[in-house]
């Protein structure tokens, strides 16, 4: 790895240590409205969850809570936690997931919620699918081009041009 790649990853995995942290301390700071709140009280912080952290952090974090929560009230978590992840697209077997920016795609584990890759386009990303075996990821560009991507190697595959 180059050194401005060590230094991004670097300032990557800083950053995502920071979200975190900030997570882990709104939880706490909220705590008893979150686990002892009504019901009320748990659909707000489960619509302010996804909105004040990225998919990365708020999915696994609406995971534990609706784990920890019984009766009814799970499906509150439930709830936000696929509004959550209604930003990330997920490998068939559930284990993976990607989220998109403009220009580059993360694939991330989906328990430890770490970056396990990132790939880099030449163009905006619209959209994104994994083939049926989870191997391969399609990245969909703005103008309509199109890039098979192999998930393992993070080798770029093919690119199919706009048809536009």
């Amino acid at each position: 790895m180059s050194r401005s790649g060590s230094f991004l990853a670097s300032a990557e995995a800083q950053r995502k240590r920071e979200l975190d942290l900030s997570a882990a301390r709104f939880i706490t700071d909220n705590r008893k409205a979150i686990f002892e709140g009504s019901a009320d009280d748990k659909e707000l912080f489960a619509k302010v969850i996804p909105t004040l952290f990225p998919p990365e952090v708020a999915a696994p974090l609406l995971r534990r809570l609706e784990k920890t929560t019984v009766g009814p009230e799970r499906k509150i978590w439930q709830d936000a936690r696929q509004q959550s992840e209604s930003g990330a697209k997920f490998t068939p077997d559930g284990r993976y997931f990607v989220t998109s920016s403009d220009d580059k795609v993360r694939f991330w584990d989906s328990q430890t919620s770490n970056i396990l890759r990132e790939f880099r386009v030449n163009g905006i990303v619209s959209g994104t699918a994994f083939s049926p075996d989870g191997k391969q990821l399609l990245i969909t560009m703005l103008d309509g081009a199109v890039q098979r991507w192999d998930i393992a190697t993070g080798r770029l595959l093919q690119t199919t041009p706009s048809s536009r």
